[in-house]
């Protein structure tokens, strides 16, 4: 029910390609602190969601202590931050939602400015 909570919530109902792989980005920009971070929380969200798959789309069951703890923990913080953040308090529709999503993906370093590089 948290992965379904949390693809709901962070995907929308217009995403519908590389479902897991954005999933497991926008939960990671979501509450992962630096890259280090984010690299964790995209690489666990990945791994719960294709076991979500599994049990939806291969009759395959049965979640671990640990598994079951890690995705409600990762559903309660992403759509606490939702919820709770300032940054996301003006948003009114999912396309605010999504434009912030977008604008994450094509932030990065300049590679054209040395300070940046530091």
């Amino acid at each position: 029910m948290f992965a379904i909570a949390l693809e709901s919530a962070v995907l929308g109902k217009d995403t519908t390609s590389e479902l897991t792989y954005q999933l497991g980005t926008r939960v990671a920009h979501l509450i992962g602190k630096g890259l280090s971070g984010r690299k964790l929380v995209a690489r666990s969200v990945v791994e719960l969601y294709d076991r979500r798959s599994k049990i939806v789309h291969k009759g395959e069951y049965g979640v671990s202590r640990k598994e079951a703890g890690l995705i409600h923990l990762y559903c309660m913080t992403a759509l606490g931050m939702l919820v709770i953040s300032p940054v996301f308090a003006e948003f009114k529709t999912n396309a605010h939602l999504e434009g912030w999503f977008k604008d994450r993906m094509l932030d990065g370093p300049d590679h054209f400015n040395q300070e940046s590089q530091v």
